[in-house]
């Protein structure tokens, strides 16, 4: 939705063909509104984010902009291994520039569990039998 001219909230089509798309949500997701026809709610974007700023503040949880959540949602799915273009086309971007220098974020939480992957990985190599000294045989 965006205001026009006469400061009237009006859907508006998406910037791109890849913009205009289904998403499939998880189950507990799509039963917030199992049987519910057209607009599943009557919100402008500008109550949306005074409502989600409130919750926030009301939960003690820090500042962020409701569309930071679609920065995480691409984050997340980066960080669980699915491939760009999967993450592409639910997002609804229509190629993977904005995708990289905008939306695909270092997960502090994540960079930890990364980090021991490859260290992991490297002590493995190092501890092969080729690698250590094995005691000669006593005579």
């Amino acid at each position: 939705m965006v205001i026009n001219s006469d400061r009237e909230w009006i859907i508006k089509t998406p910037k791109s063909y890849a913009g205009d798309r289904y998403i499939d949500y998880p189950d507990f997701v799509a039963d917030k509104w199992l049987g519910k026809k057209g607009r599943i709610v009557c919100l402008t974007p500008d109550v949306i984010t005074n409502r989600f700023n409130r919750l926030l503040k009301s939960n003690g949880i820090s500042h962020f902009r409701f569309h930071d959540l679609r920065h995480y949602s691409a984050s997340i799915q980066h960080a669980l291994g699915i491939p760009d273009s999967y993450i592409m086309q639910r997002g609804g971007w229509g190629n993977d520039g904005t995708l990289k220098s905008v939306y695909r974020h270092v997960l502090e939480d994540k960079t930890k569990q990364m980090d021991n992957m490859a260290n992991n990985y490297f002590s493995e190599l190092y501890n092969t039998k080729c690698n250590t000294k094995e005691e000669p045989p006593i005579s």
